[in-house]
């Protein structure tokens, strides 16, 4: 809205203006005049300063909260409203107006709780706070709760979320105290070991890779600002799984209800899409990225931002992902899928997803003497994608056993059981078989074949699953009594993928290397059952001088060349002959076997 004033400053008319549809999420965003009114509005919450673009259209430079007026609010809801972000307080719940906490801070008898609630199987973006704040003496209390929606929810957050609103609370009933009045420390009760840490040390600072630290930075501030002294306490969660009611401590007694509260609060703003709104009263400074909101780490969430864009761009450009289907695929699970896999291979996959893999096609391009055909079934054209479409006859055995071993995991992880059928048939389709020609069930699974197709087989065994397959998942495990998390289903069935495409990757390496070594293949399997066997004999039956046979890089055996592994063979065969000998002239009952060969 904007005052329109006349030439000697008088406002004639009160010009309301929105923001266009397409510059909505802008931060400088364009508005365009709607109506004029003569009707003096409401209080507004924010004063903006703006640039005219013509008589009709206006552009926002900057805006700041209303000042607030001189008047001294009545009570403590007042306090905390005058704050900004009313939100806040929608189910605050307090008796009277709230001057029992005053009286109660003055005679040392105010002691509070919380607890926070995140269900990422019912919804991985929100998380919730339930609060409370008693009078000891009276039996007088208040009780709150926070919701909200927010990419970076965790059980961590809604505890923090606890200990904001206290606080808050807390600074706005001390604004009705006495000057340089005397207050005993409140005691603040939580079962989270990171918000009491921070929120006994509101002076220090936090680490530039601190998670959440949007909101520890205000939990700080709040206390800080406060004119008395609140003490973290811990309390013992979930004590109800081992304890009867008549063994609780107060404080254990209100740590469940709050757990509960938040529960219920979480599971009622879902239902009804109602959260609290930000910004967060004092908080001043909010820095963001195209993501959103950076709430920990400013160098991680910058870097995270730039790789998204570059990661974007470079699988446009080389036609994996297209720009328009880039945000289909699940990349939250990524990072974990790959963090424990050994270097070495998080190198091949970077190789593999970039096509620049040691396949033939790429080899030939660099040494015009090397065939671009497929060493295991002789087709031309060696690509990336031909690794896991191979129609050798040993590497579809191969394929076979990957699928097994998924579907074992799938079971293992409370798989849609829907979902493990018709993921085990795309897979032994080996490339051929489109989702949509499997999927004939609701809408909501035929939706996600479509998406599915459109990503492509390249895409899924390489690990980059569709949002819509995760949301699947998630559909199905809050239908059911489990303890499987979504995030770690959905990572880890990305890494089971992975593993499939590298076993067809070894076993193409391994049919090139047994070639090279002018071995046929029954006689190297042979070679590494023999390996096999030897590597579990007992030392003691070598001599001591022998026995550094068995302390060897076993992983650099396997792969290396045939005459070294046929070497070592020999070798331990002729050390186990020596200590059948030695035992043998030591003791004539000694039982002379027959030595492998």
């Amino acid at each position: 809205m904007r005052y329109n004033r006349d030439d000697d400053g008088q406002i004639r008319a009160y010009d309301y203006f929105i923001p266009l549809e397409t510059e909505r999420n802008s931060r400088r965003p364009t508005y365009v005049w709607q109506y004029s009114t003569t009707i003096s509005p409401p209080q507004m919450s924010h004063l903006a300063s703006v640039f005219e673009v013509d008589a009709f259209t206006v552009r926002l430079q900057s805006s700041v909260y209303t000042p607030p007026s001189n008047s001294t609010p009545p009570n403590i809801r007042a306090v905390l409203q005058k704050w900004g972000n009313e939100s806040l307080w929608d189910h605050l719940q307090m008796d009277g107006d709230g001057s029992w906490l005053i009286h109660g801070l003055l005679h040392g008898t105010i002691q509070g709780a919380s607890d926070g609630s995140y269900m990422d199987t019912l919804c991985p973006d929100a998380c919730s706070s339930a609060f409370m704040l008693t009078c000891t003496s009276s039996g007088m209390r208040l009780e709150g709760t926070w919701a909200e929606k927010s990419a970076v929810a965790s059980n961590y957050r809604g505890e923090i979320f606890g200990g904001m609103a206290l606080a808050l609370i807390l600074l706005a009933a001390s604004t009705f105290l006495p000057p340089e009045c005397d207050v005993s420390p409140v005691k603040l009760w939580f079962d989270n070991s990171g918000v009491i840490n921070h929120g006994n040390k509101p002076h220090s600072d936090l680490a530039e890779k601190q998670g959440q630290a949007d909101v520890l930075i205000l939990l700080k501030r709040y206390l800080r600002s406060l004119p008395l002294s609140v003490s973290f306490e811990k309390v013992e969660a979930h004590v109800d799984e081992y304890k009867s009611y008549l063994e609780y401590t107060a404080q254990e007694r209100w740590n469940i209800e709050m757990d509960d509260r938040a529960k219920h609060a979480l599971i009622t703003a879902l239902e009804s899409n109602s959260f609290i709104s930000t910004p967060f009263p004092f908080e001043h400074f909010r820095c963001f990225t195209k993501f959103g909101k950076i709430c920990g780490s400013p160098s991680e969430a910058i870097y995270d931002r730039h790789g998204y864009v570059t990661a974007k761009q470079l699988f446009h450009d080389r036609s994996i992902v297209s720009m328009e289907h880039f945000d289909w695929i699940y990349w939250d699970g990524m990072p974990k899928a790959v963090k424990d896999f050994p270097i070495l291979f998080k190198s091949w996959i970077a190789k593999h997803v970039s096509h620049f893999c040691g396949t033939n096609r790429h080899l030939s391009r660099l040494d015009s003497s090397v065939k671009n055909i497929c060493p295991s079934c002789g087709l031309p054209n060696e690509s990336t994608s031909h690794i896991t479409r191979c129609p050798d006859p040993g590497r579809l055995a191969c394929l076979k056993a990957s699928v097994d071993d998924l579907c074992d995991w799938m079971d293992d992880n409370d798989t849609d059981p829907y979902l493990q059928e018709i993921i085990e048939k795309y897979l032994l389709g080996h490339g051929v078989l489109q989702m949509g020609d499997i999927v004939e069930a609701s809408p909501t699974y035929i939706a996600f074949s479509e998406i599915h197709d459109t990503l492509g087989w390249d895409n899924f065994v390489e690990g980059r699953i569709s949002e819509s397959l995760v949301k699947l998942q998630g559909s199905y495990l809050r239908s059911i009594d489990t303890y499987v998390n979504l995030s770690t289903w959905a990572s880890g069935l990305m890494r089971q993928l992975l593993l499939l495409t590298h076993r067809q990757w070894k076993y193409r390496n391994a049919t090139v290397h047994y070639k090279a070594d002018g071995q046929p293949l029954p006689r190297h399997e042979q070679i590494l059952e023999i390996i096999t066997k030897l590597i579990d004999t007992d030392e003691t039956l070598l001599l001591p001088d022998d026995r550094d046979l068995l302390h060897i890089d076993f992983e650099q055996l396997g792969n290396g060349p045939t005459i070294d592994q046929e070497r070592w063979i020999s070798n331990m065969n002729t050390a186990i002959s020596a200590g059948r000998i030695y035992r043998a002239r030591r003791s004539r009952n000694v039982r002379l076997n027959p030595v492998r060969t």
